[in-house]
């Protein structure tokens, strides 16, 4: 009698057990269909407050236009190897292709002239969330057609990286999660 008991709390337990298999093997064909869908997701509200964090009183973006790529892409001169290009350093570290996520060009406008410039490339070259700036052009406004101050309005436009610091925490959350 308590042998019979005993195959009978097996077998349910038994057909717990199958259950939980079962439920598991579900959870892994989920997980595994929305990785791809949120890895590599940029958190964009938060590249563009970040980029706001980073510009002086006074300066603002005029145009800004993005190109977003898996990480480890070679395109949007990304180079292919560490150490051979020197726009992959952010707040200090060299970074490798895998750490890129997107490429911005910006035109940013200041007041202040050459300090609004060099504040902001000091602050984007400390932000881990960006990497040094690479300047195409800067463009002076002279109030008087030839005299140039330090306070004479400035124009500049950049191209920098975004890093994986811009990606979504959704993928860090569900890895927490699973």
């Amino acid at each position: 009698n308590s042998l019979t008991t005993q195959n009978q709390q097996l077998k349910a337990e038994a057909a717990s057990l199958n259950q939980v298999a079962s439920q598991n093997t579900e959870l892994q064909n989920f997980v595994s269909a929305l990785t791809p869908m949120i890895k590599d997701e940029i958190n964009w509200p938060t590249v563009v407050t970040q980029l706001q964090s980073d510009l002086s009183p006074g300066q603002y973006i005029t145009t800004v236009s993005f190109s977003n790529y898996l990480p480890g892409a070679t395109g949007a001169g990304v180079a292919a190897t560490p150490g051979s290009n020197p726009s992959l350093m952010s707040a200090g570290k060299q970074l490798v292709p895998t750490d890129i996520v997107a490429q911005l060009s910006l035109s940013v406008v200041g007041n202040n002239g050459y300090v609004d410039y060099t504040n902001w490339e000091n602050k984007m070259s400390s932000d881990p969330m960006f990497t040094v700036p690479q300047v195409t052009s800067i463009t002076e406004e002279s109030s008087n057609g030839t005299t140039y101050s330090p306070t004479t309005p400035i124009q500049f436009n950049a191209t920098t990286f975004v890093t994986t610091k811009g990606l979504s925490n959704r993928w860090q959350l569900f890895q927490v999660s699973k």
